[in-house]
């Protein structure tokens, strides 16, 4: 009975060792970034796409960050579409990381009309906005808002509003940084 045992504890010393995953080991292989490619830009840069991946090449492969990413650049108005996927590197146990994105219409519009009655006044209203969300392909964005109001009968006085915004998410290539600032002015 004891040989039997033994054999069977050496049995199990084996398939552990292979990491066979019937017994809960786990078989990993760390895969190493070889390189870190853009697909599907057009205007951005690849240097704003891979600066929200928290991977660099010769860094061991974390696919928790590869999500994360993922989530990151697709809340950016940049893209309509983002994936990550891997290819196969230059030799064995290494990896391309690649970020396919579809990018969205940089250049946001927005116009509307319309009356307004306040308190026995009568007046009209009018407001645009035009705004580039990837400046230069940089991610950066630069939005200019326009608003009047033109009185039409009572009290009501004209009014005006402009303002600028500039938001720069990766000041100074900083993953860490950024800038947001504003002009505005009203008569």
């Amino acid at each position: 009975a004891a040989d039997m045992m033994l054999k069977w504890l050496a049995v199990l010393v084996v398939l552990a060792t292979l990491g066979c995953p019937a017994w809960g080991a786990e078989h990993t292989s760390a895969l190493v970034v070889d390189d870190i490619v853009c697909r599907g830009n057009l205007t951005t840069s690849c240097k704003f796409i891979r600066g929200h991946l928290f991977l660099r090449a010769g860094q061991s492969l974390d696919e928790n960050e590869i999500d994360n990413a993922t989530l990151r650049l697709s809340w950016l108005p940049n893209f309509r579409s983002v994936a990550i996927h891997l290819e196969k590197g230059a030799e064995r146990g290494r990896v391309i990381v690649v970020i396919e994105v579809v990018e969205a219409d940089p250049i946001a519009t927005a116009f509307s009309a319309g009356l307004s009655f306040r308190s026995g006044s009568q007046s009209g209203t009018v407001t645009g906005r035009i705004g580039d969300h990837n400046l230069f392909g940089s991610g950066k964005s630069l939005d200019l808002i326009l608003a009047g109001e033109q009185p039409i009968a009572g009290l009501t006085a004209r009014e005006s509003l402009a303002r600028l915004e500039y938001t720069d998410p990766q000041l100074f290539g900083s993953r860490r940084n950024f800038l947001f600032a504003g002009a505005r002015s009203e008569e």
